[in-house]
């Protein structure tokens, strides 16, 4: 019987592959990767829930693969994405942590769309970026539609090649459309497309559309078991004292009046995903494409519903680390295949660019799922362990930074500034309540764990952040005056900046000047008019081969800060928005310059505008690892008080206090 079905699956995939060389002879395939947020891997019909309805999704599991072992390589979005979009760690992209602008990641990294655009596809991107700067363009796409930080959930305005569009109605209703309406357009293509839909649901605040309003009347969904644990007694205590108990939390069970109000609304906005996945499938099919389209489902990370007593994510537990991966690929995928190999996040743009033909032209740390699909779901190469991380600040005692290793019958977490480890057989203890670190039968289990993730942690260049006063050696020059703005950030726009050496604008020469920072720079009223403009700056060594991380918190400013790299403002808070006319990227209380930082040296620069009235102060904080950075200049000790700072006005020449002599003007 069994050997009767493998020979009907075999017929049937060997017929859709003829049909689909029948319709499209010698084509490459289309690709649609839809991404949505927050989606529990648990929270579709064919997994076993038996509360939410996914008939879209659960065809797709029907017609193509599922990976029950998915992983997510970061337990926040902005990380996961990162890795999502370039095969790679997020330490390694310069976005590891929730970033509002995450400059590093936008300038020097390259997203796997690059790589289709330069060999023949037209590509698109709809939907949720979080990233930084959703609003514009990215490279390596024809089509963009996406807006700043989280957006909202109804009526929202959604940026369509940069251009501002209001949209009315439910967000992914939106976007999903879109995304029809852009198969629809180039269904007749000669060249394959790309298209990328980011879905908002079901994040925060488990926003739906009215037609759901009534799917779970009646039904009791119970809170999990772990609900009420207690953390001493099962051995977590990563987790005493965190800011996000469900029961506790404002945007968690106290947001929406009660558990079951909680819980049905996050159901209601994981349902809502369904049509959304619906709408991009009936596209593809009226369109005649669904028999050479590659289509992907997953989500950024997993969720807590109550688990542990959890909202949120931010923890490597099981239900923020899995992920829901499907993959419907006809001619290729078999149907109703079922994978329970180790597979990552890394390993989507790997595949994507495999399954297209494309070499990737960055290095990547995933490998391509084709092999494994073309084996009935089982990697002929199966990777061992897996990698997730959250990185926090180490004064966020609320909310631990800790990262994972998993196998696939054991699992590590540490809490590293705790230096705190828990151990579970996933197999045995699949929902995680029995820490086995302190049992000494498994002693020599914990510590090849142990070894696991010291390698993992050097293999992905993860680094654990810290809190640092901006204290040492930085070098500021000014006050420049406006009209030799230009000048000055040209001449700065190198690799390695020689603070020794003078700089000459349009007459004028500036120079650097090395000041000991034991706190705010305090800028008094004799450093400039208002108008003209400063440079802070200092050395920074990457000590990774790739992308390097550095945050820093600008947010107690009260001047104009931009931050400047390669002779271009990439970074601007409030006021230099204003002041530039620029409209506010912040939606949020974040005030975060990440700076791109390539391996090997790298000079910071913040410019700064001089405004009249009371004199500002120059207030930063910086958050990096010590193990992958290092500020050569800056000793980041302890902060004592303000120093006030005193600059003389640019060095005229010669042939300037002539023409001032003459003139009769005055110095």
């Amino acid at each position: 019987m069994k050997n009767k079905l493998c020979l009907i699956v075999l017929a049937a995939v060997l017929a859709g592959a003829a049909k689909g060389a029948e319709e499209h002879p010698g084509r490459r395939p289309n690709v649609v990767f839809i991404l949505s947020d927050d989606h529990r891997a648990d929270l579709m019909e064919f997994m076993g829930n038996p509360y939410i309805k996914t008939p879209i999704l659960d065809q797709m599991a029907r017609d193509g693969a599922v990976f029950q072992n998915a992983f997510c390589t970061a337990a926040v979005c902005t990380p996961s994405r990162a890795s999502f979009w370039t095969g790679r760690y997020s330490e390694k992209t310069g976005a590891p942590c929730i970033v509002d602008q995450a400059t590093g990641f936008i300038e020097l990294s390259r997203v796997f769309a690059e790589d289709l655009h330069d060999n023949g596809y037209t590509t698109a991107f709809v939907g949720k970026w979080h990233l930084g700067d959703g609003k514009t363009p990215k490279r390596g796409f024809d089509y963009w539609a996406s807006w700043d930080w989280v957006g909202n959930d109804f009526d929202f305005i959604i940026h369509e090649n940069g251009l501002p569009v209001q949209m009315r109605g439910f967000t992914d209703d939106n976007t999903s459309r879109m995304a029809a309406e852009f198969i629809q357009t180039h269904a007749g293509d000669d060249k394959p497309f790309f298209l990328y839909l980011g879905l908002k649901a079901p994040h925060l605040p488990y926003a739906y559309p009215e037609r759901i309003e009534h799917a779970f009347d009646g039904v009791d969904i119970p809170r999990p078991a772990s609900f009420d644990e207690n953390y001493d007694t099962t051995g977590k205590l990563g987790l005493k004292g965190t800011c996000i108990r469900a029961a506790e939390w404002t945007y968690g069970i106290p947001k929406f009046g009660s558990w079951e109000n909680y819980v049905k609304s996050y159901y209601r906005a994981a349902q809502s995903i369904d049509g959304s996945v619906g709408t991009v499938l009936r596209s593809l099919k009226d369109a005649g494409l669904d028999n050479n389209t590659l289509v992907i489902y997953s989500s950024d990370q997993g969720y807590h519903i109550g688990d542990h007593g959890l909202t949120e994510k931010h923890y490597t537990y099981r239900n923020v680390l899995h992920i829901p991966l499907l993959i419907r690929y006809p001619g290729l995928v078999a149907p109703g295949t079922v994978s329970d190999d180790l597979v990552s996040a890394i390993d989507v743009a790997p595949t994507i660019l495999n399954a297209c033909g494309v070499k990737s032209t960055a290095e990547m740390d995933g490998k391509s799922l084709l092999p494994l699909l073309e084996n009935g779901g089982h990697d002929p190469d199966p990777r061992e362990d897996i990698f997730c991380a959250f990185d926090a600040d180490t004064d966020r005692v609320i909310l631990r930074g800790n990262s994972c290793v998993r196998t696939r019958q054991y699992k590590l977490i540490w809490f590293s500034d705790i230096n705190h480890c828990e151990l579970y057989d996933v197999q045995k203890d699949p929902e995680e309540m029995n820490n086995l670190a302190g049992n000494l039968e498994f002693a020599a289990t914990l510590k090849e764990m142990k070894q696991r993730l010291e390698r993992k942690i050097k293999e992905t260049s993860w680094g654990q952040l810290e809190k640092h006063p901006f204290t040492g050696t930085c070098y500021v020059l000014g006050p420049v005056a406006i009209h030799d703005e230009e000048a000055v950030r040209k001449a700065i726009a190198v690799r390695a900046i020689d603070y020794s050496s003078p700089i000459r604008a349009s007459g004028n020469t500036y120079a650097w000047k090395p000041v000991k920072v034991r706190g705010p720079l305090a800028f008094e009223k004799m450093f400039g008019n208002p108008g003209d403009r400063g440079f802070v700056a200092f050395p920074v060594i990457n000590k990774q081969d790739s992308v390097g991380f550095l945050q820093m918190d600008v947010g107690g400013n009260g001047l104009p800060l931009m931050g400047i790299w390669d002779g271009r403002v990439v970074f601007g808070n409030k006021l230099a928005e204003e002041m530039l006319h620029q409209e506010a990227g912040f939606h949020q209380k974040f005030f975060e310059y990440c700076p791109p930082l390539q391996p090997g040296r790298n000079d910071v620069v913040v410019e700064f505008a001089v405004e009249g009235g009371k004199p500002p102060n120059f207030d930063i904080t910086l958050t990096y690892a010590k193990s992958l950075l290092e500020l050569p200049s800056m000793d980041c000790g302890k902060e004592e008080e303000a120093v006030p700072l005193r600059l003389r006005p640019p060095v005229r020449t010669e042939i300037q206090l002539r023409n001032i002599l003459l003139t009769g003007g005055g110095l």
